[in-house]
């Protein structure tokens, strides 16, 4: 008689357990941080006075505040920098996340006499746009 009581007891377990999980719902989450947002930003515009001139001698090379419209909370960033001659160049250009002014620090004065595109980067909520030739600073 215990067996039977066992067996029906794990019997109505295992129903309990199948009706229980079979209505959980199951969420696919979408988020993968290996890849990046969609680079559309709407009605997003941006405009440097460019080009920006500056001496080899200078300390610290300045562009002004760009003009610009995005929607909502947004942050500037540099996407790439390339030389005249279209070489990737890594260098001391920074960018003023609120206000999306260009610096180059050159206390150094380690940057050479050429002329730097820069592909800044504008990000909100809804995505990120990458402005190309937003800016070009020429070196004489």
């Amino acid at each position: 008689m215990k067996k039977y009581m066992y067996i029906r007891f794990l019997i109505v377990l295992f129903s309990a357990a199948v009706i229980f999980t079979s209505c959980e719902k199951k969420y696919v989450n979408e988020y993968d941080p290996y890849r990046p947002v969609p680079v559309t930003v709407e009605n997003a515009n941006l405009h440097y006075n460019s080009p920006v001139v500056a001496s080899v001698d200078d300390d610290k090379i300045e562009s002004d505040a760009p003009t610009f419209t995005v929607d909502g909370v947004h942050y500037f960033g540099i996407d790439t920098v390339y030389t005249d001659n279209g070489e990737f160049k890594e260098g001391n250009f920074e960018v003023e996340p609120e206000t999306g002014v260009v610096t180059y620090n050159n206390k150094k004065h380690d940057i050479t006499v050429g002329e730097y595109t820069l592909n800044i980067s504008l990000v909100n909520t809804t995505g990120i746009a990458i402005f190309e030739e937003a800016l070009v600073v020429k070196v004489e």
